[in-house]
């Protein structure tokens, strides 16, 4: 009989030691599980500021129709589908529609608030941002007006690379509910447009 009762106590023992090995792992692990997930973000959030800057001296420098190759993949395939031109030709329309515009228009400033972008998760797992943007034009009509934005660009990852997607008019809005269909429900912030004084936006 004292046998069967020191043979309980050692099986006890050992069930309890295994159990707090098993939670010793399973703790273990989450930390791990966490520590990688929290290298994954802060190498995504440098990633996308990169890109965020290189972005913004496209713009500095004057050549915005090489933000072109800033739109998202299957934005580009969408809207090729839909115009009939090839992508050669998708780029060189978007860089002659930029010139168009800097015709009546000044590009004095456009910038992303990059800290304040928070990366978040669709339903597909893609990492998306939307990032508050303020853009400054000049009026060349009349130089002592500008035209001042403040409205959102979504970034989002496709192929482990952050895109951008300017999504003003309402055809872009389609296009990327039609090329990613797991964004199509996001509600951009509400745009606001106004002319001010030159003073006034100093």
């Amino acid at each position: 009989m004292a046998a069967k009762y020191i043979l309980s106590a050692v099986i006890s023992a050992s069930i309890l030691s295994l159990s707090a090995c098993n939670n010793e792992t399973k703790t273990e692990t989450e930390a791990a599980v966490k520590t990688v997930e929290t290298v994954q973000s802060e190498a995504n959030k440098t990633a996308l500021k990169t890109r965020l800057a290189a972005y913004e001296d496209i713009f500095e420098s004057g050549n915005i129709g090489e933000t072109y190759t800033f739109i998202p993949p299957a934005m580009k395939a969408a809207i090729t589908a839909s115009t009939g031109l090839s992508e050669d030709a998708l780029r060189i329309n978007f860089g002659k529609q930029w010139s168009t515009a800097l015709e009546t228009v000044s590009m004095e400033e456009f910038t992303f608030q990059a800290d304040a972008a928070e990366i978040q998760t669709s339903p597909t797992e893609r990492r998306y941002a939307l990032i508050p943007t303020t853009i400054v034009m000049g009026v060349n009509a009349n130089p002592d007006k500008v035209i001042k934005t403040e409205s959102s660009t979504l970034a989002l990852m496709d192929g482990g690379i952050w895109y951008f997607a300017r999504l003003d008019e309402p055809e872009m809005i389609d296009f990327l509910k039609y090329a990613y269909p797991d964004l199509g429900l996001i509600k951009l912030p509400e745009a606001e447009m106004k002319m001010i004084d030159r003073e006034t936006a100093q």
